[in-house]
């Protein structure tokens, strides 16, 4: 049984690069192309941002293009892997997200 279900996405400076979903994580959550300019992980990839210490809270639609994501939480945790790479780690906080 898994504590949380979470999704772990890859993306560089060009988009992503590839991302792998718990099996519980319904298959329309399919991580954006780009990286949203709210999301942490833009802040650490574009702008040198530190990697996250911490689980931040944001709405899903941030990584999201799924109706109604604008109205469910996610968790967001990143870090830099390579200087044109990170890794993104977004934990599903909502049934909404799981697989029927």
């Amino acid at each position: 049984m898994e504590k949380e279900p979470c999704i772990l996405a890859a993306y560089n400076k060009s988009g992503y690069v590839w991302h792998i979903s718990s099996k519980s994580i319904g298959h329309q959550w399919w991580p954006r192309r780009f990286l949203d300019p709210q999301s942490n992980a833009y802040s650490i990839l574009f702008n040198g941002s530190r990697d996250d210490a911490t689980m931040s809270d944001l709405d899903a639609d941030t990584w999201f293009d799924v109706p109604g994501a604008d109205r469910i939480e996610i968790g967001e945790q990143t870090f830099r892997v390579h200087d044109d790479l990170v890794m993104a780690l977004l934990v599903a906080r909502s049934e909404r997200m799981l697989a029927d």
